[in-house]
């Protein structure tokens, strides 16, 4: 912690605080002396004191005038990284003060009576609270400014408060621990960037809890190497949050990345791409560097003549950059002229021509190629063929020939190549149908009553799910199993595989009801396997599914009917 300064005699000169003007700062360190006699968790308390204290510092509150004043009084005319610095010995009374309030055995317990042993989303959640902080800080219009308040330091100790005095299992290592985005940067560094560079450097202090600092800068360092290889490769760090390189998961790092926003320092952001985290859409960054990418080819990007050159998509977006140029933002407007698209030359754009044969021609070609390599039509939205996306061009045409719309032509044509490319069923189960039969004929025999152990994991699981649903499923469905050598009777015979790495609902639902049938409820251990089944772990992640859907929709979880016919309790709302 940092220790109120005294200087002693002369005037403080530039770069010192000068405290003799500012007597609460004695009164305060005898209040401290008693508060860590008297208190076991003074010096903890106070850590999360501070970095409250500091995440409202640069808030601006025009209802603060006590940190100006005193500022004014500590440390006169000193820059602004002076400012930072005197940031400890200006707060410490109040954090005194607020370390007392938090160590207050009485507080926490009236915490935890007011949010009724749940946790708060908000300090609005908790005004008794805010309002006991409000009134020993002598800062009664700071009430109304917490409660609005849905992150940062404090509510984090509020959650971890409620979690630990609960006796729920604590997801910190305790009550009293600062999470890493929350902690306030060590005055030393703000001392050690004003100092003389001819002086004697001040030797930065040990920051607060090192192995988590150290381990979240190993874990950046591991992401931005990975980072950058994805930009060598790509020229841009707009990656999908399903990207993975080296087996990292690049695009979710981004993503968090991206999430952390202001939390994210400065160092940090500095170390990435300019635009990693554009104030725009990153679909609109990502096709840019598409154009990009064709420019730097040499190909010049014409707006008069429509484009020529591009893809039907990519010249299709550039047209509609030019007729909303004045509307883009700046920066988009400023990459749009690294391409040599100005405001002049976009008022003169001229739309996409389209040569609607040529591209039909393209795409059939492209369905073609597809279909000589996977053997159907059944391909997912996100499949690409030789970089055209023929997944969603293929699912458009679905899409029109169930309203009647498709040129009879361009289905004969889709017929030829796969005449089950727009079955009446999802598309999907055309897919792994079409899997299960290359796996037949190439030899794998049917096995239902070992748990199709004959075929890989996912495709005996969805020939299991098939066994199960037998009777609901389409005659044209029960054909095209029957075609496999999967009989009505056949699918009767069918047990589940308990090996299995990815088990269908249809899998869990089994070993659900006779665990269940044995005793009489689904209240189990997470370690807990039932007839070589991880059925603990298989229901720890269908509460999860459950729960999160219930806050994102407003529709029940499809399979809750189906847990609750075996236990009503099976995912209660409490703990």
């Amino acid at each position: 912690m940092l220790e109120a300064p005294v200087v002693d005699g002369a005037t403080a000169g530039p770069g010192q605080l000068d405290l003799r003007h500012v007597p609460q700062i004695a009164a305060a360190q005898r209040r401290h002396a008693r508060l860590m006699r008297r208190c076991p968790h003074a010096a903890e308390a106070f850590t999360t004191a501070q970095a409250i204290l500091a995440s409202w510092w640069d808030e601006p509150w025009p209802e603060e005038i006590i940190w100006p004043d005193r500022l004014r009084l500590m440390a006169a005319g000193n820059g602004l990284a002076w400012r930072t610095a005197a940031r400890d010995a200006v707060t410490y009374p109040e954090a005194v003060t607020l370390a007392a309030a938090l160590a207050d055995a009485g507080v926490q317990q009236r915490l935890l009576d007011e949010a009724g042993r749940h946790q708060p989303h908000s300090l609005a959640d908790v005004p008794h609270l805010v309002g006991e902080l409000a009134r020993r800080l002598e800062r009664p219009w700071i009430a109304d400014r917490l409660t609005v308040v849905t992150t940062g330091p404090l509510n984090a100790w509020v959650r971890a408060c409620v979690r630990t005095r609960a006796g729920h299992k604590p997801k910190t290592r305790s009550m009293w621990r600062v999470p890493p985005p929350h902690r306030p940067t060590p005055v030393s560094q703000f001392l050690a960037k004003s100092s003389d560079r001819g002086g004697t450097p001040v030797q930065p202090e040990p920051a607060p809890l090192p192995d988590s600092a150290e381990d979240a800068g190993r874990g950046f360092a591991r992401g931005l190497r990975h980072a950058r290889a994805y930009a060598a490769e790509y020229g841009h760090l707009c990656a999908p949050n399903t990207v993975r390189v080296d087996g990292f998961a690049v695009g979710l790092w981004l993503a968090n990345q991206r999430t952390a926003g202001p939390e994210l320092a400065p160092e940090r952001a500095a170390a990435l791409d300019p635009w990693w985290n554009p104030p725009w859409n990153l679909w609109w960054q990502r096709i840019y560097h598409r154009a990009k990418a064709l420019a730097q080819t040499g190909q010049p990007l014409t707006p008069e003549r429509g484009f020529p050159g591009t893809t039907e998509n990519l010249g299709t977006w550039l047209y509609e950059q030019c007729t909303t140029y004045s509307s883009l933002h700046p920066g988009q407007q400023r990459l749009l002229t690294e391409l040599g698209i100005t405001q002049e030359r976009a008022r003169g754009a001229a739309p996409r021509r389209r040569n609607l044969k040529a591209a039909r021609r393209t795409a059939v070609d492209h369905a073609r190629a597809y279909g000589n390599e996977h053997g159907h039509l059944c391909a997912p939205t996100s499949a690409r063929q030789d970089g055209f996306p023929i997944g969603k061009w293929l699912h458009s045409q679905r899409v029109r020939a169930r309203r009647g719309q498709l040129d009879p032509a361009l289905n004969q044509a889709l017929t030829d190549i796969d005449s089950g490319w727009t079955p009446p069923w999802p598309t999907d189960w055309q897919r792994e149908h079409h899997i299960a039969h290359t796996a037949v004929a190439a030899g794998s025999l049917l096995d239902p009553e070992a748990g199709f152990r004959n075929f890989d994991d996912l495709t005996g699981q969805w020939l299991y799910a098939q066994c199960v649903n037998y009777n609901a499923l389409q005659p044209g469905q029960q054909h095209l199993l029957a075609r496999l050598g999967l009989t009505k009777p056949l699918t009767a015979t069918a047990v589940p595989n308990p090996a299995t790495r990815h088990p269908v609902m249809e899998t869990g639902l089994h070993y659900a009801r006779t665990w269940a049938a044995e005793h009489g409820t689904l209240d189990l251990p997470r370690t807990t396997h039932h007839a070589g089944f991880p059925l603990g772990r298989w229901l720890v992640r269908q509460r999860h599914q459950a729960n999160l859907h219930r806050e994102l929709f407003d529709t029940p979880w499809p399979h809750e009917e189906a847990l609750a016919r075996i236990d009503p309790y099976w995912n209660p709302p409490w703990a």
